[in-house]
This record gives C-alpha cells, structure tokens and sequence, in this order.
C-alpha cells in the first residue's frame, strides 16, 4: 500500500501487479487504492496495472467500489475518465440497478465531457431493453452539446429492443436536428432500432433521401435499404430517384442498394440501372454494370450477351452499334426471370 505511492512509477505498478497474489477479495483498503491512487496515477502503465488488478481484488456488485468507480467518470481528465468505464465495467454485472443509478445521475453533469462519458459507460453496463438505461439515452438525445447527442444515438441501438417505441420515436425526432452530423447518427441508429416495413421510418427516411447535405442523403440511402421490404415498389422508385444525384458516390450507393432491394420487381429498374452505364464517372459505370450482373438471369443467354458486349465498353465509353443493342437490350428486359413463389 505504501509503494502505490512511491516516486518511482515502476514501483507504484509492481504494487498494483502485487495485490491480487497477497490481499483477499473484497479488501476495502486495496480496493480503494487502486481507484483512487492506482487508476488516476500520472503514468499510463501504472493505470493499467491498476485496471488489470481491480477486478481480481474487488468483489463483484460491491456497491462501495461501484460509487468510488462512478466518481471517476466525472474526473477532469479524459484518460482516466476513459479507464473508468472499462473499470466500472468491471466491477459490476450488467444490469446492476446500484451501478445503472449511478451512472445516470452523471448525465445532468456540468461537463459536456462527463456526461459523455457516462453515456458510454451506461451501455457498457446495462441489459438489452433495459428500461430506465433506454430512457436515459433519450433524454440524452435533447442534450445542449451535440457530441453528447451524437454518442448517445450510437448508444441508443445497442441498449433498446428491436422496434422500441420510445427509441425509435426519439431517433426519428433527432432527423429533425439542426446538427448534421446528429442526423447522420440517427439515421444509423435507425438502421438498428426499426425493423423492416415500419411506415413511419420509411416515410422520414425517404424525406432525407432529399436533404441538401450530402452525407445525410449518403446515410438515408443506407438506412433505408435496412427498412424498406424487399421489391418494395415505392422504396424502388425513391431510390431510382436518387441514382440523378449530383454526386458520384451516392449514384453509386444508390446503384448498390437497387441491385439488393429489387427483386422480384427488377422491371422498375432496369431501364434506370442500365442508363447509368453511359454516366459520366467510371466509377458510377462500373457500379452500374456490377448491379446489371447481380440482377441478370445467369440463364438468359440474351441478357448476358448485353453484359458481355457492354462489359467489354463500360471502361473506355466505346459507343459502337453493339453497344447501343446492348444497352436497349437490357433496358427492355426484366432481367431476372424467376419468380417469388
């Protein structure tokens, strides 16, 4: 106990290796050492080594190590507060009420940092669908700094149920965030919290489809690929409408979220599909033709001549006779042939 603080940082952390060899578990006094001394030490390595020995010398749900633990979440300094999630994490079971309480009233912290932090430390400690951890996500959705909101959207998925009505309806309020970057994170959220055919998602997203940033249409096309049914004839149309977008990467997307959601109604897109082949970046060309290949009959010998010719093209933008008869050919066919029994 002594030697934790010694001048010399590799004493300090021999001290710390020490404890789990020559204390019983549950000591009081080696346990708050290594919190209080052990996990806030100046040097990196003695931190760890005190992370290393808590564990096997504290007793687990102890609500005293818990408290000590949750105090250090509101430390001034970011690596120690960052060593005391994985800490509290380790003192604790999930689902631990004591721990969960304790953790939630550092979110009304002066600090936008702590309460960050004790966002993160909240999943860590929380049971899926844990009501009062889900609750306190979304509260977090209506923070004053937008990190917090941004942590709290990515924390939101993994501590709520599939289709969670409180959480979805909080996700699908922060759309309406001024922050870009928190309408991007729940529109990700999104993508983990609503199942396929939720309406209400569908409509939200599908109206980001069209916002003025691109990374939030960038986002909305992935989430929407996540809620819309597969052959969905309206999610086909709107994402049909996104391969005109003024930038190459979301045509690509766009091209790439077609190709998986269309079947069985591949009529709705062929004709758009195959006039990307002709677009002006080859990179959206190159998509476009990976999406012709994943949508064609692999046993319809006149579709795969078109992709043959046109493959043999779509690089250097040849516009022979043969490729006009290609690219007609697959904008007319449906291109795949079975059926959805």
């Amino acid at each position: 106990l002594d030697c934790c603080g010694h001048v010399n940082s590799g004493m300090r952390k021999a001290a710390l290796e020490s404890f789990p060899a020559i204390s019983h578990a549950g000591d009081q006094r080696v346990v708050n050492a290594i919190i209080f001394i052990g996990l806030q030490d100046t040097c990196q390595e003695v931190r760890q080594a005190a992370l290393e020995a808590l564990p096997l010398v504290v007793t687990t749900d102890d609500p005293e190590a818990i408290d000590a633990v949750s105090q250090l979440l509101m430390h001034p300094q970011d690596e120690v507060r960052a060593l005391s999630v994985k800490a509290l994490a380790d003192v604790t079971r999930k689902g631990n009420q004591h721990a969960v309480t304790a953790v939630i009233g550092n979110l009304k912290h002066a600090d936008w940092r702590v309460r960050d932090t004790s966002v993160r430390a909240l999943v860590d400690i929380s049971l899926k669908g844990q009501r009062c951890s889900v609750d306190a996500c979304v509260s977090c959705l209506s923070d004053s700094d937008r990190d917090v909101r941004c942590t709290a959207l990515e924390c939101l998925p993994v501590v709520a149920q599939l289709d969670d009505e409180a959480a979805c309806s909080a996700a699908i309020e922060s759309l309406g965030d001024t922050d870009e970057d928190v309408r991007c994170k729940a529109l990700q959220a999104i993508m983990s919290l609503a199942s396929v055919g939720n309406e209400r998602v569908i409509d939200r997203v599908g109206l980001c489809l069209k916002s003025g940033e691109v990374n939030v249409r960038q986002s909305a096309l992935l989430a929407f690929e996540h809620v819309v049914p597969q052959g969905n004839k309206h999610g086909c149309e709107l994402v049909c409408a996104c391969v005109a977008d003024q930038h190459a990467p979301i045509r690509c997307t766009a091209l790439a979220i077609l190709a998986e959601m269309a079947y069985p109604n591949i009529g709705l897109v062929a004709s758009t599909v195959t006039a990307c082949l002709e677009d002006e970046d080859i990179n959206v060309r190159q998509a476009a033709l990976t999406a012709v290949q994943k949508l064609a009959d692999p046993f319809d010998e006149n579709a795969q001549s078109a992709i043959r010719a046109v493959k043999l093209r779509v690089a250097d933008r040849c516009r022979d006779s043969v490729w006009r008869q290609a690219l007609t050919a697959l904008s007319r066919l449906n291109l795949h042939s079975l059926e959805v029994e």
